[in-house]
């Protein structure tokens, strides 16, 4: 009897080894993402192919779009646009230092000038 329970014993553990490989090997072959997208591209060629082609053309067409409104608005820079932060400084610098100058400027050149 207990050369019958081993032998039983064993083949069920040669079974299990089986079904455990077999089901191993499933698991192992739909955990590769890599081989199941080829499967489909190869399976679904036309259907990639036109999303590919669909998704480049909006991709473009998004770019070409946001490409104009940046020329436009490069296109015709106001002149305070064009100064900046530096141009910007000057102005407000000349708005306060302005009157200084023009006194200053009298002051020099009514001096330099020979009296009538």
């Amino acid at each position: 009897m207990p050369e019958a329970e081993s032998q039983s014993l064993k083949s069920e553990l040669a079974e299990s080894r089986e079904l455990l490989a077999r089901h191993g090997a499933v698991l192992a072959e739909r955990l590769n993402v890599a081989s199941r997208v080829r499967q489909h591209f190869q399976r679904h060629l036309v259907a990639w192919l036109a999303t590919a082609a669909t998704l480049g053309l909006l991709m473009t067409v998004r770019r070409r779009r946001r490409s104009e409104v940046r020329t436009v608005l490069k296109a015709v820079p106001s002149p305070e646009a064009r100064a900046g932060f530096f141009g910007k400084a000057a102005k407000v610098a000349l708005e306060f230092a302005g009157p200084a100058l023009v006194a200053w400027a009298r002051r020099r050149f009514t001096k330099a000038t020979p009296p009538k």
